[in-house]
């Protein structure tokens, strides 16, 4: 008797066991495992040199993709376009996998290879240079540069603020068409100091929000302003490039001229603008004039704001807190919740919906959603920068809109 209870317990053993063994587990794992990146023949993971298609429905769910590097491989109908540059380059490229209200990211690993020496059989001197005319390069003779400086269509042009409309001594917001035809946003300045002719004084004050902005095209060497402290007192105002601060201006009450050139010169697109390091209590005024700017190929043109469409985002998932909402927007960009700071920012909005007043964004969205109020934050991440738009709705928050301004 005894071994028959032996035989039975272990039969009831082995049945809990295979109960406990029954696949709950959400169909989104099964798309996340079966989800890869198809290459262009002949390319690896380690070795992308051609534009390859992206996956945007697998087995019922939506795919979207985006890319740590937007000069290296940009994203556009579901088509990875590989832009090679002077070096190899490793990009990330991030699934975000959406089914039956379930979430989940997936990142891969690229490296994009430079561009290839020219191999031109005609130009047995420099085979760097296509030109078979040009036996000798005066700019760049070294033959294992695969990249030759003398062959690009660099541009030099000089921001004058001619066409600043601001006029008063107060401070305020504007746009306007300069050099190029590009559009600058001027946020917390004044336009009635002269420096040489015509400049752009900004009030410095935390309230103020003073900056000088634009996504250009085009690429940049180098650049140079000309500067001076506009009254009595000032802090460093810095030079921003993508959201990254690569030189201080530090006036005096003489003008003088900052000159800078990039370590590394940037290609395409890119963000620069001017404001001060600090927010200050007081007014700290600096003046600018003459902003020469020399592109790294081809003339200047205004960029773009990438939009990124957030899905018609639903209010009852929303947030207790705009840092809550924001934080979600910055995992599934980039896979993690690290950001460096968040900021209150109103000073794109012209730019990105053609208008400032609050109320008459809010009814761009009123057949996707309801809201009580808005809010624009500017997100500094690791590798981009982020204007998120927040809505609130009773007490839950919710983003409603953001755009990839650039990379870092």
């Amino acid at each position: 008797m005894k071994r028959v209870y032996i035989i039975l317990s272990m039969l009831l053993i082995g049945l809990l066991a295979a109960c406990g063994n029954t696949d709950t587990r959400h169909p989104i794992h099964d798309v996340y495992d079966a989800l890869d990146i198809t290459l262009s023949e002949g390319d690896s993971k380690n070795q992308v040199t051609k534009n390859f298609n992206l996956v945007t429905v697998l087995n019922g769910a939506v795919i979207e993709w985006f890319t740590s590097k937007t000069s290296v491989i940009k994203i556009q109908d579901g088509e990875a376009i590989v832009i090679r540059g002077e070096s190899d380059q490793t990009v990330t490229l991030t699934a975000i996998i959406k089914l039956d209200g379930e979430q989940l990211n997936k990142q891969f690993n690229l490296t994009v290879l430079k561009k290839e020496a020219d191999p031109d059989p005609l130009d047995p001197v420099d085979p760097v240079d296509p030109d078979p005319l040009d036996p000798v390069d005066p700019v760049d003779p070294d033959p294992l540069d695969p990249v030759d400086p003398g062959d690009l269509n660099s541009v030099t042009f000089t921001e004058t603020f001619d066409n600043l409309g601001l006029t008063l001594s107060s401070y305020d917001s504007t746009t306007f068409i300069g050099a190029y035809g590009i559009e600058w946003i001027v946020t917390g300045a004044r336009g009635d100091i002269d420096l040489n002719g015509k400049a752009l004084t900004f009030g410095g004050r935390a309230d103020d929000q003073s900056s000088l902005f634009a996504v250009l095209d085009g690429g940049i060497t180098s650049f140079s302003l000309k500067h001076k402290m506009a009254f009595t007192t000032i802090v460093p105002y810095g030079v921003y490039i993508n959201g990254v601060k690569v030189v201080d201006i530090v006036a005096t009450s003489s003008v003088q001229t900052l000159t800078f050139t990039l370590p590394t010169p940037i290609q395409g697109e890119y963000t620069f603008e001017i404001k001060p390091n600090t927010e200050e209590s007081s007014r700290k005024q600096l003046t600018i004039d003459d902003l020469t700017i020399t592109t790294y190929d081809g003339a200047p043109s205004n960029g773009s704001y990438v939009p990124v469409d957030p899905g018609n985002p639903d209010p009852s998932d929303g947030y207790q807190s705009h840092t809550d909402a924001i934080e979600d927007i910055v995992y599934s960009l980039t896979g993690s919740f690290d950001y460096v700071s968040i900021k209150n920012e109103s000073k794109y909005l012209d730019y990105i919906y053609g208008t400032t007043n609050y109320q008459d964004i809010m009814s761009m969205y009123n057949d996707q959603m309801d809201m009580d109020s808005i809010e624009f934050y500017y997100v500094d991440v690791a590798d981009i920068d982020v204007y998120v738009g927040v809505a609130k709705l009773g007490d839950i928050y919710f983003v409603f809109d953001y755009f990839v301004l650039g990379t870092n």
